[in-house]
């Protein structure tokens, strides 16, 4: 009996609030209408995503090759799979550079019985630049320490100076460099 007086209640509210709102659009007329087109066009501006001219300027950076092995038994395989840059601007507007992303993956390829573990560490790493310059990375996540027969992935950043592209990545590991060019083209 009481959850059947809760319905009806519930019931008897939502009709009174919908008479009462009904009643008010009626006094109201154009007013009402107004402040529901102007709620629309506010929702509908809101849930439309932003010109393409307010995305930051992207690159596409592709490595050749994708791949490269370190180690002095080759046991650890790199494989570049995405690179990417972003534009960056001060508040003004001026480029103040560009941030390069590298996801990569890690092959341990020692057998299980015969590890060999490694850390293809991303400090270790390089971003040769077309001005003849280096930089280290900022940072990055992931795992770069695979265990035998497995592999990781892990994500590398870089912040490249003004007026400069990348070139090449070198990486090393256990005395060994390997170094992959890199071509930079702008996304479209």
């Amino acid at each position: 009996m009481n959850k059947q007086f809760l319905r009806l209640s519930i019931v008897a509210l939502g009709l009174l609030s919908f008479a009462a709102c009904k009643n008010k659009d009626k006094k109201t007329g154009d007013a009402a209408d107004s402040t529901l087109a102007t709620q629309t066009t506010e929702t509908a501006a809101s849930t439309t995503p932003a010109p393409v001219g307010n995305e930051p300027l992207a690159y596409m950076i592709t490595a050749s090759p994708d791949s490269a092995l370190l180690g002095k038994k080759s046991e650890a395989l790199i494989k570049i799979l995405e690179s990417k840059g972003v534009a960056l601007q001060d508040a003004d507007g001026k480029s103040s550079g560009m941030q390069v992303t590298i996801k990569l993956s890690v092959t341990n390829k020692s057998t299980v019985g015969k590890e060999q573990y490694f850390t293809v560490n991303y400090s270790d790493a390089r971003l040769q630049l077309d001005n003849n310059t280096s930089v280290a990375p900022e940072g990055g996540t992931g795992s770069s320490s695979p265990q035998p027969e497995t592999t990781s992935e892990a994500e590398w950043t870089f912040k490249v100076p003004a007026n400069a592209k990348p070139k090449k990545l070198s990486l090393f590991m256990d005395e060994t460099r390997v170094a992959v060019d890199l071509r930079v083209e702008e996304k479209k």
